[in-house]
């Protein structure tokens, strides 16, 4: 093992077991002096970076990490492990809000398993918090040009398999990415989707064709999707539940934030934005922000938002997940199939 001031941890792989495995234990005091030594970046973040380099190949890593030193960690530090298997990070409010332990030890497995062309690894981690999860992939020329429907799959106990729906290819670090609590194995896959009634919102094909790979969004039937088609509240929901995976109670909360609105209502855009604001707070664990009067004020009905409803889109508009026409927001105005799923395809790219 190897360390720096830089805040790395470098493990040079001496031996491979028979079966191709790698156990490894972080040392506390390392792990300390790693993240003492670390260098706060431009946005104030700290990363602990332990990299795990091999002569020969292996495809079964495990890893444990002392919690002592990661409770340890300022709000704005993450701790990353890297081989060739992938990199998993864990963040200080990942940590946090696992409430662990002093005494216990977080303990990392990842193999890799054969699925045919497609990379596939398991992982797991005990105990289960949630980690970022990178798995290099190199795309083929046809999926370069539509990498939003690569996706990631996770095999479950039975063989059957589930869509991730988070999951998205990066093209910076050329790996799929995905945050996620759940153990188990992760596949990639490329899910070609196409509807025959976009040609005339050209400006949302990409965002319901991504959507749709992930069954975020569903058609009407008959190879449409009815872009023009007032969204209803329960439709909007529904599709907020599939991207986010929201729990009983959550809907019970956004059911509750809709108001007055029955689930058969067609929702204004005013009310989309505040139930995509509330969906993100639920799914985040963060508070709305306090509205930013001076981005509104570029709008000229940013006067005339209610008071129910002004911090929702103040968010929105400032992630640039809302955008309106230029001029205005158009808040009292129906919202369509179309102008949701880019809602919430601007939601899936800029804040997961």
């Amino acid at each position: 093992m190897e360390s720096n001031n830089s805040g790395n941890i470098q493990y040079q792989i001496k031996k491979i077991s028979a079966e191709g495995s790698v156990s490894l234990s972080i040392a506390l005091q390392a792990l300390e002096q790693a993240l003492k030594d670390a260098p706060t970046d431009r946005n104030g973040f700290k990363l602990v970076q332990i990299m795990i380099q091999d002569n020969q190949p292996f495809h079964k890593l495990s890893i444990n990490l002392p919690t002592k030193a990661l409770i340890r960690l300022g709000e704005d530090s993450n701790v990353s492990i890297s081989s060739s298997l992938g990199t998993v990070t864990l963040s200080s409010a990942m940590l946090k809000q696992a409430q662990l332990k002093a005494s216990e030890s977080i303990a990392l497995h990842m193999e890799k398993e054969d699925s045919g062309a497609r990379p596939s690894v398991n992982m797991e981690v005990k105990p289960p918090i949630p980690v970022h999860l990178s798995l290099p992939y190199a795309p083929s020329p046809e999926e370069r040009k539509k990498p939003d429907l690569l996706v990631l799959m996770r095999i479950l106990e039975d063989g059957t398999t589930v869509i991730v729906p988070k999951g998205k290819y990066d093209p910076n670090n050329k790996s799929m990415v995905i945050q996620t609590a759940e153990s188990g194995t992760y596949v990639v896959d490329f899910r070609s989707i196409s509807f025959t009634d976009l040609e005339a919102q050209p400006w949302a094909g990409d965002a319901i064709e991504a959507l749709g790979a992930r069954e975020v969004v569903r058609g009407t039937g008959n190879g449409n999707f009815a872009p023009d088609r007032a969204i209803k509240l329960a439709e909007f929901v529904v599709m907020l539940d599939r991207m986010l995976d929201l729990d009983a109670e959550d809907i019970q909360v956004l059911e509750s934030a809709a108001g007055t609105l029955t689930a058969k209502d067609s929702l204004t855009r005013e009310a989309m934005a505040i139930l995509l604001a509330r969906a993100i707070t639920l799914d985040k664990g963060v508070a709305i922000p306090e509205a930013d009067l001076t981005v509104l004020s570029r709008f000229q009905d940013g006067e005339s938002i209610s008071d129910t409803a002004i911090n929702s889109v103040s968010w929105m508009v400032s992630e640039g997940i809302m955008l309106g026409d230029g001029a205005n927001l158009r808040l009292g105005n129906i919202a369509s199939r179309a102008e949701s799923a880019v809602m919430l395809y601007r939601v899936f790219h800029k804040l997961y």
